[in-house]
């Protein structure tokens, strides 16, 4: 009878188991919980918090520049040509005119050539 019971339990046992290991996850939860983490890392690392589940605008974030003066120890105006205007022709670019050739190039490479020596994997 003993005999009988330890193997029904351990038959029990077996197909709980089973049932556990082979229920198909839900791929939602997984994000929700994937997402869940990462607000919870920005908020302890960062101190960002997320109040609502409006998603965030690019033109929401603050740029900051910072303006300031380098002192190079000498006159940059002396090296550069006459009458020089580095913006001089910045928006007259047509990109359209512009024609990319792809060149179709083959490189064959020996290792024992390049290297001077045998190269081996093994």
């Amino acid at each position: 009878m003993k005999r009988y019971l330890t193997l029904f339990m351990v038959a029990l046992f077996s197909t709980s188991m089973l049932l556990a290991a082979t229920q198909p996850s839900d791929p939602l939860a997984e994000y929700l919980a994937l997402e869940i983490e990462r607000m919870e890392l920005e908020q302890e690392l960062f101190g960002i918090e997320h109040n609502n589940d409006d998603p965030i605008s690019i033109a929401a974030v603050a740029v900051i520049e910072v303006k300031e003066d380098i002192d190079l120890d000498f006159n940059t105006a002396d090296y550069l040509p006459v009458n020089f205007d580095a913006r001089k022709g910045m928006n007259d670019i047509d990109w359209n005119a512009i024609k990319l050739f792809e060149v179709e190039e083959e490189i064959e490479l020996d290792a024992k050539q390049e290297s001077g020596s045998s190269l081996s994997s093994f």
